[in-house]
């Protein structure tokens, strides 16, 4: 997938999907500097500099795990709750996740790649993901 999103980011380097499935890349293989450096170019791209700086300080001061407080922060405020579900799921922290979950679900919104998510693997076990599933009509 990073070979993939740097061909198409050099055709166009300010494609914002590639940059940001080149974030979701670097996160998965570990690479959380590299990952945060992408999330805060996205930001420099709509004309956030002031967001873009607080995202590498904050990773800069407290790592993956601070960065991972911030963007559920910012996703909150506008109610993005498939990224904050995600988020808490990364950290562990399964009752904040499902919450989260719920309310995307009620929204309908951003949950048509939970099933296959890595994201998620945290919370993959539990009851109630497979519950939600059901209710999605996404269920195995």
């Amino acid at each position: 997938m990073v070979e993939q999103a740097a061909k198409t980011l050099k055709i166009d380097p300010n494609y914002s999907a590639g940059i940001e499935l080149l974030g979701y890349a670097y996160a998965a293989m570990g690479n959380y500097r590299q990952a945060v450096e992408q999330w805060a170019k996205l930001a420099r791209l709509d004309g956030d500099e002031a967001y873009a700086r607080e995202i590498m300080q904050t990773f800069d001061k407290g790592g993956y795990k601070a960065f991972l407080r911030l963007d559920i922060r910012d996703s909150e405020t506008h109610g993005a709750y498939g990224s904050v579900a995600k988020d808490y799921a990364l950290l562990g922290e399964k009752d904040a996740a499902f919450a989260a979950l719920e309310k995307a679900f009620a929204k309908r919104t951003e949950l048509v790649f939970m099933k296959a998510n890595p994201d998620y693997d945290n919370i993959r076990s539990d009851q109630r993901f497979g519950d939600l599933l059901r209710r999605m009509g996404l269920a195995q």
